[in-house]
């Protein structure tokens, strides 16, 4: 009886402190639970477990702590530290700096200047080994840096100033093959002082030059075997290897330059064609 009443007294709504006390219900499972993903959050079930993981590269800026998006903002900006590093560059380029100006007033080895990004030759900086032998050949690069003697095609469209060489004056048998050689064949003058014969080299393109006699002697101009010659304007002239002699008077002069590549132009005051 006394269990009857107990089991009563549990299950029988009672008065308590003006309101109203409810007799304890079951908990548990009521049915099946289900999740559903977003695009950020990968929801799983298992049993009553429910487990949620951020999907890799999920999280827009927009959702990141201020104070972590201010590191991201940094970070943007950042130059990283490089000890070293390769950078291919075509033969005929270089580096002059960046915007900032850095290398205006600056100098390369000492031999160009950048001002405003353009980089100016210094005075004297050229030298013999720095030039490009396909695009002009030297014979010869003073202390000055004059050239002595230059190889090729040359020409101006403005007005070209010289100096003028100095007459060599010598036997013409035993020393114009020896000392009327060089620049000498390019705009000298040879005056023989002793009778004889002057054996000419090997025509090249570009040679010029005079000779005058000093004195009442004769003297033979001796082409090369492989060199006719024009003279005189007579084109039944000069045959390979041919002379020209002259009237034995003193100041007889003979004018010689390049005409064709087998041919001098010889003109004179009347010099005989052999």
């Amino acid at each position: 009886m006394k269990k009857l009443l107990f089991f009563y007294f549990l299950m029988t709504t009672i008065a308590w402190a003006g309101g109203t006390l409810e007799a304890p219900k079951p908990i548990g499972n009521t049915g099946d639970v289900t999740v559903t993903d977003t695009d950020e959050i990968d929801m799983t079930v298992t049993g009553q477990d429910i487990k949620a993981d951020i999907i890799a590269g999920s999280i827009d800026e927009t959702k990141l702590d201020t104070s972590v998006n201010a590191s991201l903002d940094l970070a943007d900006s950042a130059l990283q530290s490089i000890t070293s590093m390769d950078i291919d560059l075509a033969e005929d380029q270089f580096l002059i700096g960046n915007a900032s100006g850095k290398a205006d007033n600056k100098t390369i080895s000492g031999d160009i200047l950048f001002v405003a990004g353009v980089g100016t030759i210094q005075e004297n900086a050229v030298e013999t080994s720095m030039i490009n032998l396909d695009a002009v050949t030297m014979d010869g690069l003073d202390a000055d840096g004059d050239f002595e003697t230059l190889t090729g095609d040359w020409y101006t469209t403005g007005t070209l100033a010289s100096g003028s060489l100095t007459p060599i004056t010598d036997n013409a048998t035993t020393n114009f093959a020896a000392n009327f050689t060089g620049k000498n064949l390019y705009g000298g003058t040879f005056v023989c002082d002793v009778a004889g014969t002057i054996q000419l080299p090997l025509m090249v393109i570009g040679m010029n030059f005079t000779v005058i006699t000093l004195g009442d002697i004769e003297v033979v101009i001796d082409t090369n075997a492989n060199d006719g010659y024009l003279l005189d304007g007579d084109p039944a002239t000069g045959v390979e290897g041919a002379n020209i002699t002259n009237l034995s008077s003193s100041g007889d002069i003979a004018v010689l330059q390049y005409y064709t590549a087998d041919d001098w132009l010889i003109t004179t005051n009347g010099w005989t064609a052999e």
